[in-house]
């Protein structure tokens, strides 16, 4: 029998961006499908990996850790695709950009408080844009363009615009109290 630990699971979508990045761009429409059947996957192992530490007692701060960049770097691979690609375009390129780059503010943030020995704990809102970014994107990736389902996609992507300027302020908050 296989032991497959949360650990695994964040490593396996670490090493899947790259993989999902390339399907995206690469113009196949079959190749497009693996990719959202990919993300699927990957959104899915996202949940079974918190679940998995929290029931079998295994949650470590390395964990913790390698699930929230493994999400990070998922998120960034499918936005960078889907502006390389033009399924984000125009204005939409914006909201990519500041969505990437709370995540790299929020990354420094958590760094630059780890080495004063500050905790700064995920929120329940950090873990909200998560998973509205999880959704904007499904939508958005899907391989055959629906109006509906495209346009759900990008009323995702902007619940997660806010919800991710909101957390960040708390983040930074959080930050300033404890400093």
């Amino acid at each position: 029998m296989l032991n497959i630990t949360p650990n695994h699971l964040s490593v396996f979508r670490l090493c899947a961006a790259p993989v999902l990045l390339m399907l995206l761009v690469s113009g196949h429409d079959a190749l497009r499908w693996a990719a959202f059947a990919l993300f699927l996957f990957l959104s899915a192992t996202d949940a079974i990996d918190g679940w998995l530490a929290r029931h079998t007692g295994t949650t470590t701060p390395l964990g913790a850790m390698l699930d929230q960049i493994s999400d990070k770097i998922v998120m960034t691979a499918a936005l960078l695709a889907m502006v390389a690609t033009g399924i984000l375009n125009h204005g939409w390129v914006i909201v990519a950009f500041v969505l990437i780059a709370r995540e790299i503010l929020v990354s420094g943030l958590r760094e630059y408080s780890a080495r004063h020995h500050v905790a700064i704990p995920v929120s329940t809102l950090g873990k909200s844009k998560t998973f509205a970014q999880f959704l904007a994107c499904a939508f958005l990736l899907f391989p055959v363009y629906v109006a509906p389902v495209h346009m759900l996609g990008l009323f995702f992507l902007v619940l997660s615009l806010c919800l991710s300027l909101l957390s960040a302020y708390a983040y930074a908050a959080v930050l300033r109290e404890k400093s």
